[in-house]
């Protein structure tokens, strides 16, 4: 059974994949590379 430490621990790292994958489509949208 997940702990509420681990459930903390993944909630974290989707957040920063999130804030990783949104800064890479910012910057490609910014230098006009095709997507």
């Amino acid at each position: 059974m997940p702990t509420e430490r681990d459930s903390m621990s993944t909630g974290w790292l989707l957040l920063y994949v999130l804030v990783v994958l949104g800064v890479t489509y910012g910057v490609l949208a910014y230098v006009g590379a095709p997507l």
